[in-house]
Formats: structure tokens, C-alpha cells, sequence
């Protein structure tokens, strides 16, 4: 009896615990539908929302660093949810609460087509976040060459320093790269004369 007792007392903790479990992500995506169907990629979706006029495309989350759907979509690497939220007219040069804007994220994370889909749709190479680093830093830091390239390519200043007086490339020296892509990279990014000596 007393066992019967504790396996039904385990199924009603289990049962509890996936309902409390799965009420915060149901909660969320009710109030912020375009996040949640942001990041599963279901473009339906979010232009039905749009249509309905329900939200704003450009509508923070507070509960999640202040992200905007596209920098959800940025996160989970969304190609195609980040061009349909662009043509709904999505700003790429909205910072999140560490004033992080989309294309700070996709340059740390080194997906190519995205950066060149916000830089297309007037990203900004030279904008800083919360620690005073451009995109271009964010590359650099995790050695990302063709990032770098494409954002020299489109007025990135490889000069610029972040809060602790680093350029990309310095940035990228105390990050402890491998050699070869050190040596990639200084081919392509500002040296300062003291490292130069």
C-alpha cells in the first residue's frame, strides 16, 4: 500500500512538474509571439501575426535581453526568417539591453550569408555595444577570417579600440588563436606600431 502511495505521489510530482514546465514557454510565446515563432523559423506564422497587426516587428523582449525577432532569428541562424523580418521592415540597427545589434551577433557567430544580408540592408559596421566593440571585434575575438574580410570590405575600421583600449586584432592575441589564423588575420587587420616592434 504504502508503496502504491509514493508511485502515485511521483506521478503527480512528475505531472506537476511538466506542467510547470511547459507553462513558462506557453506563457512567453503568448506574449511575444514573433519571438518564439522567430526562433522556430516558421515564417507562416509570424506573417500571419504581422497581418493581424497584432505586434510590431521591432517589439522587444524584456524577459530575454530585450531581443528583438530578428535578433532571435539571428540567434538560431534563421536566413530565411531574418530576410522576411528585414522586408517587414525589421531595424538591423536596434541594440539589444547590451546594445548588441543584429549584426554584432551574426559576426560572432560566423555566419556569413546573415552578415551580408543586414550589411545589403544598411547594417552598420562601426557601432558599438555595451563593451565598446564593432562587429569586427566580435569576429575577430573568435577568428573568424571571412567575417573580417567582409566586414573591412563594407568601411569596417580595424582601428577602432574597445573598453580596454584593444583592437580587433589585440583582441583576437588575448583570445590565444592558433598561429595560422593570427597570421591571417594580421594580414588583414590594423597592427599597432607597438606590436609591429
Amino acid at each position: 500500500m504504502i508503496n502504491l502511495v509514493i508511485i502515485l505521489l511521483l506521478g503527480i510530482a512528475g505531472a506537476v512538474g511538466i506542467y510547470i514546465g511547459l507553462w513558462k514557454p506557453l506563457q512567453h510565446c503568448r506574449k511575444y509571439p514573433l519571438h518564439y515563432f522567430a526562433r522556430k523559423g516558421n515564417v507562416e506564422k509570424i506573417q500571419q501575426i504581422l497581418q493581424e497587426g497584432r505586434n510590431n516587428v521591432n517589439e522587444r523582449d524584456p524577459e530575454n535581453n530585450n531581443n528583438t525577432p530578428l535578433h532571435v532569428a539571428l540567434n538560431w541562424e534563421r536566413l530565411e526568417m531574418c530576410r522576411y523580418l528585414i522586408h517587414q521592415n525589421a531595424d538591423v540597427q536596434i541594440g539589444n539591453e547590451f546594445s548588441e545589434t543584429a549584426l554584432h551577433i551574426a559576426a560572432e557567430s560566423g555566419n556569413l550569408d546573415i552578415c551580408r544580408l543586414l550589411l545589403e540592408h544598411g547594417a552598420k559596421t562601426d557601432v558599438r555595444e555595451s563593451e565598446q566593440r564593432t562587429p569586427l571585434h566580435q569576429a575577430a575575438e573568435e577568428g573568424l577570417v571571412d567575417v573580417c574580410r567582409l566586414l573591412l570590405e563594407h568601411g569596417a575600421d580595424s582601428t577602432l579600440t574597445e573598453e580596454e583600449g584593444l583592437t580587433p586584432y589585440e583582441l583576437a592575441e588575448k583570445n590565444e588563436l592558433d598561429k595560422q589564423t593570427l597570421s591571417e588575420l594580421a594580414k588583414i587587420l590594423y597592427i599597432p606600431e607597438k606590436k609591429k616592434q
